[in-house]
């Protein structure tokens, strides 16, 4: 569900973003702000105009990369979608699930909070039954990073 919703919006917001060559002057303007800013230039307009003289091209080649990377991601996915993971307070520690500064993490220990979050891949399954919640499968990509009672021990 997720997946196709990101799809359709990401559809969507390319019909009005910007032509190309709007884009890559828009960073042009970008740039030139920065130079003016770093005061290598005095008038936005010059800096606009040596950028664009000596990198449009190449920035036209980013930009048009950056398009198809953006299309190719966003609208070439429905069955999968990513999802930041955390750990509730109070919750068992489980080293499969979770990953703690402690080395010597107990599965009798509590959670205290959820220091760094974690990601997963949520993977829709051809064929799965969705009335027994087996149409999705959940891959921890990264960890959340917790703390523990030991690890507070740890520290005094």
């Amino acid at each position: 569900m997720f997946g196709r919703w990101r799809q359709l919006t990401r559809t969507y917001l390319q019909q009005i973003t910007p032509p190309e060559a709007d884009q890559v002057s828009g960073v042009g303007w970008a740039l030139a702000n920065i130079v003016v800013t770093a005061g290598i230039e005095k008038s936005t307009e010059a800096a606009h105009k040596r950028i664009m003289g000596h990198i449009s091209n190449q920035l036209t080649r980013v930009m048009k990369l950056s398009s198809q990377l953006n299309k190719t991601i966003g609208e070439g996915t429905t069955s999968s979608d990513l999802k930041i993971s955390h750990v509730a307070p109070n919750v068992l520690y489980n080293s499969e699930t979770m990953v703690s500064d402690s080395e010597q993490g107990s599965l009798q220990e509590h959670v205290l909070c959820t220091t760094d979050l974690g990601l997963a891949l949520v993977e829709r399954l051809p064929g799965g039954d969705e009335a027994n919640g087996e149409s999705w499968r959940e891959s921890v990509l990264l960890k959340p990073r917790v703390i523990l009672p030991s690890d507070i021990e740890d520290i005094t």
